[in-house]
C-alpha cells in the first residue's frame, strides 16, 4: 500500500487543493498540518481569543477529516511566527520515515519549499507540491477531476466549516493539481 502524507500551512488550503486526491483511497493519506493557524480572525469575529479560534478550527478539521474519511490528521501546532526550524525539520523527518510515507504533498511556499529541498537530498520519496502554482509547468501536473458527487462533498464540507478567515477559503475547484518537485 502507498502511503501518502500532506502538508498544510494552516487549517484549510490541504482540503482545498488535495480533497479529490484524498477521495480516490482515503485510506492512503495522512494530513499534517503544520501551525496552529489561530492568528487569523475567523471571518465576522474578529475579537474572539486565540484560544477560540483555535478550538474552532479543530472542530473544523475533524468535520473535514469525517467528510472524506482521510485517515488521520494531526496539528503540529506551531506558531508560525516563533518556529523552531530545527524542531520542525526533525518532526517531520521523523514522521516521513518512521511511518513509512512513499509520497510527501506539501504546500508550496518559499518556507515548506526550502526544507523539502533539503528533504529530497536525504529521504528518498516522491515530492509534490500543491497551491498557487503559477510558473509552473501544466504538463507535468497529476490532476484529479472531482465527479459531481466528491465536488458536492468538497463544497459542503468547506461551506459548513465555522472557523474560516474570509470568504476565499471556501471557494473549491471540481480540478485539482499537484506537481512533482
Amino acid at each position: 500500500m502507498t502511503r501518502k502524507l500532506i502538508i498544510s500551512l494552516d487549517t484549510y488550503s490541504w482540503f482545498r487543493y488535495c480533497a479529490g486526491f484524498i477521495m480516490q483511497d482515503p485510506s492512503e493519506f495522512s494530513v499534517i498540518i503544520l501551525f496552529n493557524d489561530d492568528h487569523k480572525p475567523i471571518y465576522g469575529f474578529n475579537h474572539l481569543c486565540k484560544d477560540a479560534v483555535f478550538t474552532q478550527r479543530s472542530h473544523d478539521l475533524l468535520v473535514l477529516k469525517n467528510a472524506i474519511n482521510v485517515s488521520r490528521i494531526s496539528n503540529f501546532e506551531f506558531d508560525d511566527a516563533n518556529v523552531d526550524i530545527k524542531r520542525l525539520i526533525a518532526m517531520l523527518q521523523f514522521e516521513i520515515v518512521l511511518k513509512g510515507y512513499s509520497e510527501v504533498i506539501f504546500q508550496d511556499n518559499d518556507f515548506t519549499r526550502k526544507i523539502f529541498e533539503g528533504f529530497k537530498k536525504k529521504i528518498k520519496v516522491k515530492y509534490h507540491c500543491y497551491g498557487n502554482m503559477s510558473g509552473f509547468d501544466e504538463k507535468n501536473a497529476i490532476v484529479v477531476r472531482l465527479n459531481d458527487r466528491e465536488f458536492g462533498i468538497k463544497q459542503c464540507s468547506m461551506a459548513s466549516c465555522a472557523g474560516i478567515s474570509h470568504l476565499g477559503e471556501i471557494v473549491v475547484s471540481n480540478i485539482e493539481k499537484i506537481y512533482p518537485v
